[in-house]
């Protein structure tokens, strides 16, 4: 299946339909930057559903996945390029974990923002967690979220089972999350001047 390229004067997104209509690249226009990770089958955008362990009450950040989860990747859909004056968008509609899915992507004329929307048609009362995947590749950057009533870095959690390690603390975002670097502290060897590690420093 043809990969599909959503663009504007800020971004261009490659979209493959055979993958589910995860993006396989998001290039930064103004930058000339890959946001997206390459390499070990990195899709952006890709909704995954994470089986949990039943009967467990969570708390407000701990979850309790069993380590098994099931792609969007595996689920190829046509998807439909739209575009107008004021915004573009690629929609795709299409069959997953507990029921079905639309997802849509949209870019804007003259605003650097993307919106991506995901609702779940006819879902079926399962235990689990349903994500939407963004690997990022930003060197040395940290991600800022917003959370219920404030703006705050968080780092990652495990994603594995709960039984071989507890600690899996989810990073949830409320209405959007940003990428890019505050403040990024270097390190180099005086004599040599090589670089030897470098430091992002976030909010929270």
């Amino acid at each position: 299946t043809q990969q599909i390229i959503l663009q504007n004067q800020f971004y261009e997104i490659t979209i493959d339909p055979s993958r589910g209509g995860g993006i396989v690249s998001l290039l930064d226009k103004e930058s000339g930057k890959e946001v997206i990770q390459p390499g070990k089958g990195a899709l952006g955008n890709e909704l995954v559903f994470y089986e949990e362990y039943p009967g467990r009450g969570e708390g407000r950040w701990v979850l309790y996945p069993t380590g098994k989860k099931w792609y969007s990747r595996n689920y190829a859909v046509p998807g439909k390029l739209r575009q107008g004056p004021v915004s573009s968008s690629f929609i795709l509609e299409g069959p997953f974990e507990g029921g079905g899915r639309k997802q849509e992507i949209i870019l804007y004329e003259r605003l650097k923002r993307i919106d991506f929307l995901s609702t779940l048609i006819d879902f079926e009362d399962k235990q689990g967690l349903y994500k939407v995947h963004f690997p990022l590749q930003i060197k040395g950057g940290r991600p800022i979220f917003q959370a219920a009533n404030a703006v705050i870095g968080r780092s990652f959690g495990y994603d594995t089972d709960y039984e071989e390690h507890r600690y899996t603390l989810d990073s949830p975002a409320y209405q959007w999350v940003e990428y890019g670097t505050n403040a990024l502290v270097t390190v180099k060897d005086p004599g040599t001047e090589k670089t030897i590690a470098e430091y992002s420093l976030g909010v929270g």
